[in-house]
């Protein structure tokens, strides 16, 4: 579940708890990580999605705008150069 700050849309887009409210593209590139929710087994996975939507449904009640996101299973390894020139190995969940 990711929140994010801009007020942009909000009024208008009400919130509506049958409603999903997913992440996108559209919504920045920054964001920020509220909670992270998941489960071992396939009841588990569902009671965490749900659990997902409705804390965004009660921050979108507080005109919040908050969102869910479903990460992929899909993992990469990158690696990466800092500021300061030094090599980094990073994991990208997509």
């Amino acid at each position: 579940m990711a929140a994010d700050f801009g007020r942009s849309g909000l009024r208008q887009d009400r919130s509506h708890q049958d409603k999903k409210y997913k992440l996108t593209k559209q919504h920045g590139p920054w964001m920020i990580i509220v909670t992270t929710l998941k489960g071992s087994t396939t009841e588990e996975h569902q009671r965490a999605e749900a659990a997902a939507h409705e804390l965004v449904y009660e921050l979108r009640l507080k005109e919040i705008p908050a969102y869910t996101f479903k990460q992929g299973k899909k993992i990469d390894h990158v690696e990466a150069v800092n500021r300061q020139g030094l090599s980094s190995r990073k994991i990208v969940a997509q």
